[in-house]
């Protein structure tokens, strides 16, 4: 069945994409705020330190591992100014996340020493988290939270057996699993903010394909791609044989073709921004067998994604999309 639309209304889609947008993004917003308060607590806390038990640069660590009590630990390392997972080469890790673990441990105020008592009695016989630094220099500290002082407001801490009280600002870093480090990918909506940036988009689905060129259909197809969330994970690293095994090889997909803002400085500091002309593709592969959604990848990614079926397929009715008339065609019809 073919697929038309009036240019002139705004497409349901794109309002629950801006819906769903705006939910993403109070999440997100909650979140940050929650990790700047901790930011902005473990400054206050340093800035009124007796005592700093760490001041490294973190640029020169070398190995970085946590565990969250009960967890698995995580291992990661720097070299050359890139980190890594420990466990897998080939894991996109996320480096503002690492960067920002690396130089919390490296930059730790306490409030006070504790004097006595056992790490038993504190929790750090068996520690909330326990995390251990390595730096370049040979220097290795190891690092336990324990429990929360309600009167002093404040967690027990040890570093490498002796015990303090620091403030909450150090525990959010080391709150991320596996997943949560990772670098996903994004699509590029911001450079398709207006439809004189994009050329064209092609949306194929086996033998039908269409390429849509006019303003209405643009705008349609930006907001079905818009509504794709690349956030659920299948696969963080697939060669091309292993993303062909989930069907992403490019029988099914959505390309577009637009214009990407490149901004340059000269010698002077002056700014200029030019134009390049290029091409984004979504590739989509099979349904996944427990029903959980669509396999999805960027063309240039190694990640696969699942989306759910509603949005994939909201998206594929444009490979049979057919413009609606012009309005001088209908007054003269």
């Amino acid at each position: 069945m073919k697929t038309k639309r009036k240019n002139k209304a705004l497409p349901l889609i794109i309002l629950v994409v801006l819906l769903a947008a705006l939910l993403i993004g109070y999440k997100a917003l909650s979140a940050a705020n929650d990790r700047k308060a901790a930011e902005e607590a473990a400054s206050l806390a340093s800035e009124n330190a007796d005592t700093m038990i760490a001041a490294y640069d973190y640029t020169t660590l070398t190995s970085l591992s946590y565990r969250a009590q009960g967890g698995d630990p995580i291992t990661l390392t720097q070299s050359a100014g890139v980190f890594s997972y420990a466990d897998d080469a080939n894991f996109p890790l996320n480096q503002t996340i690492a960067a920002q673990m690396a130089n919390a441990i490296s930059q730790i105020a306490v409030e006070t020493t504790v004097e006595s008592g056992s790490e038993a009695d504190y929790g750090l016989d068996n520690p909330a988290y326990l995390i251990e630094a390595a730096y370049a220099d040979g220097t290795k500290h190891v690092y336990k939270i324990g429990n929360y002082n309600a009167f002093n407001g404040a967690y027990y801490f040890s570093m490498d057996g002796t015990m303090y009280m620091i403030s909450s600002g150090l525990i959010p870093y080391f709150q991320y699993t596996e997943e949560d480090l990772l670098a996903l990918d994004t699509i590029p909506a911001s450079d398709w903010r207006d439809t004189s940036y994009i050329g064209e988009i092609t949306v194929t689905n086996g033998d039908k394909s269409c390429t849509i060129s006019d303003d209405a259909g643009k705008t349609e197809v930006i907001g079905a791609i818009g509504a794709f969330r690349l956030s659920d994970c299948a696969d963080y690293y697939a060669d091309a044989d292993e993303k062909a095994a989930f069907g992403l090889d490019g029988s099914v997909s959505a390309a577009v073709k637009y214009k990407k803002a490149v901004t340059s400085t000269d010698e002077s500091g002056n700014q200029s921004t030019s134009y390049l002309e290029t091409t984004y593709t979504l590739l989509i592969g099979h349904a996944a067998q427990d029903g959980t959604g669509y396999y999805v990848s960027p063309q240039k990614s190694n990640i696969v994604y699942l989306v759910d079926e509603e949005t994939v397929l909201a998206l594929l009715a444009y490979a049979e999309y057919v413009p609606a008339p012009a309005e001088d065609a209908l007054t003269e019809g």
